[in-house]
């Protein structure tokens, strides 16, 4: 398993909890042993009232085969810390 690796401009951001993910969908079957390479693209992000400093960023995330074939996707949320 790798880590994420932050390739943005400036300082990376610091993540907090997440409050899930929905839309899941499996788009073929894979097994042991495979490997799936994710990518995450930012669909919207907003700030939150009840917790000053920290913004909601919805995201969709795709996993594809070592084929290059989609496997699964979903939506999910992630707090973000601002400066």
């Amino acid at each position: 398993t790798e880590g994420v690796r932050w390739t943005g401009p400036g300082p990376q951001p610091e993540f907090g909890p997440s409050p899930g993910f929905r839309n899941l969908k499996w788009l073929k079957p894979v097994y042991a042993g495979e490997t799936v390479t994710f990518t995450r693209t930012a669909l919207a992000h907003r700030p939150l009232a009840r917790r000053p400093g920290w913004n909601l960023l919805t995201l969709r995330s795709e996993g594809f085969d070592s084929t290059g074939d989609k496997v699964i996707e979903f939506d999910s949320a992630v707090l973000v810390k601002v400066e």
